[in-house]
């Protein structure tokens, strides 16, 4: 598994779009195949995500401590916010106007 450390960067980014591509495909009258389809994106996008967390913390310098639940926590808090964002948007798609559209207000 560790060839995942191997790939181009064209091939990284050729995963990367499968898995966005995924995530916006909807059929119209299906909402669970559709939620199916999102559930399916996330997977792939946070794997990739994980595993290069995993395997890259595995080539550190020998004098470096970093703790590999740091890696970890930060995983599951990538995970749990973005299933919070949407659990309460209750879609994909968030729409901001006026002042709330500027990034970090």
């Amino acid at each position: 598994m560790s060839r995942i450390l191997q790939l181009n960067y064209w091939q990284v980014f050729l995963i990367l779009l499968f898995s966005m591509l995924v995530g916006n495909t909807t059929i119209e009258g299906y909402p669970a195949v559709n939620d199916g389809f999102i559930i399916i994106s996330a997977v792939l996008f946070f794997s990739i995500f994980i595993a290069y967390n995993h395997y890259l913390y595995n080539y550190l310098p020998r004098k470096v401590e970093l703790n590999y639940n740091l890696v970890i926590i930060n995983a599951f808090l990538s995970i749990a916010t973005t299933i919070a964002i949407a659990i309460l948007t209750e879609s994909n798609e968030v729409k901001f106007t006026g002042i709330y559209a500027l990034p970090g207000l």
